[in-house]
């Protein structure tokens, strides 16, 4: 029986790293918000797959995040009537949440970490302040 459910988290791997690359084709907000959503999702259920993949994962969707983030911005400046009265602050809570709400699970808390040290580490060592952006979104979580 255990070997069963061993071959079969094998099997889990290319699927995971066929998500990832999906993630990396998105081109338009549709896609980020939906790939945010998607990931979070897909990486609770697939608990059994190797942390490293699922960290791989979590920071395509932080970037995703990021980039939707900068489109609700635009949008806001561009005076499109569904974001016209928000301020920036109120945009990026709103994705903050989004993000928060997709991936708060205790299956996925040790990728969460790890996604963290990851960009914590990267800021130490570039000092880029989306990598502080992206570690504090996932501090928060």
């Amino acid at each position: 029986m255990q070997q069963y459910f061993m071959q079969e988290s094998l099997k889990i791997c290319p699927f995971s790293r066929k998500i990832i690359a999906k993630l990396k084709k998105a081109t338009a907000l549709k896609h980020f918000m939906s790939g945010v959503l998607g990931a979070g999702y897909l990486l609770q259920a697939l608990y059994q797959t190797d942390n490293t993949l699922r960290k791989d994962a979590i920071l395509q969707a932080l970037d995703l995040n990021a980039k939707s983030t900068d489109i609700l911005i635009k949008l806001a400046a561009d005076d499109v009537i569904l974001f016209r009265s928000y301020s920036i602050p109120i945009l990026q809570i709103m994705n903050l949440f989004y993000f928060y709400e997709t991936f708060n699970s205790v299956t996925i808390k040790e990728p969460l970490k790890m996604a963290f040290d990851f960009y914590y580490q990267d800021y130490k060592d570039t000092g880029k302040a989306i990598n502080a952006l992206k570690a504090i979104i996932k501090n928060g979580v």
